[in-house]
């Protein structure tokens, strides 16, 4: 996408599995250590950019 990490985690905040976005759950670490990823659909991507871009032309 061209965007920092932070930039994309941002936007992705207020978006929910309908809008494209899950979060990837991994427990395979232990009882008490696991890894969290977000994934995106192609739909997803794309409202990533659209937030992305309102964001940017209106501000915060």
């Amino acid at each position: 996408m061209g965007e920092t990490e932070d930039t994309v985690s941002d936007a992705a905040i207020s978006m929910f599995p309908e809008d494209g976005a899950i979060q990837v759950i991994d427990d395979d670490f232990g009882d008490e250590d696991w890894a969290l990823a977000s994934a995106f659909t192609d739909e997803g991507i794309e409202n990533l950019r659209y937030i992305i871009d309102e964001t940017r032309l209106h501000g915060s």
